[in-house]
């Protein structure tokens, strides 16, 4: 068979000629040099990555599995354990925070109470 000659182009290669090719562009749209690897290269490195093996529970760590969930003790002990990983807010973001809570419930509050009586108002002129 003939080899037919490729033509030379001085466009940038289409994404789907640099996925054919394995070469990932950088941050200027160029392709970094020596950074194709070829699939043969891609098996040798994931077979090098150690399998990995199901984690089998110790004797321990199956007692302790099966007494969780019984009784008032591991309930409270639970409790603590998840308030110890709650991140509280400081004295300055809880008082801004509570502040805004305050302010938009008597807002709602003073609003509702406006309507109410605007409706009240009138019901007695009609009825």
């Amino acid at each position: 068979m003939a080899k037919k000659k490729r033509k030379k182009s001085n466009s940038k290669p289409t994404s789907s000629a640099r996925e054919a090719q394995n070469v990932t562009p950088n941050s200027s749209g160029t392709a970094p040099e020596n950074t194709a690897t070829t699939s043969q290269e891609r098996g040798t490195q994931a077979a090098k990555a150690p399998a990995k093996q199901p984690a089998t529970p110790t004797l321990q760590q199956a007692k302790v599995a099966a007494r969780a969930g019984k009784g008032p003790g591991s309930f409270l002990q639970g409790t603590k354990e998840e308030l110890e990983k709650v991140v509280w807010p400081d004295r300055q973001q809880l008082i801004s925070e509570s502040a805004a809570v305050i302010l938009m419930v008597s807002l709602s509050a003073v609003l509702i109470s406006l309507v109410d009586n605007l409706f009240g108002w009138i019901s007695q002129l009609v009825f």
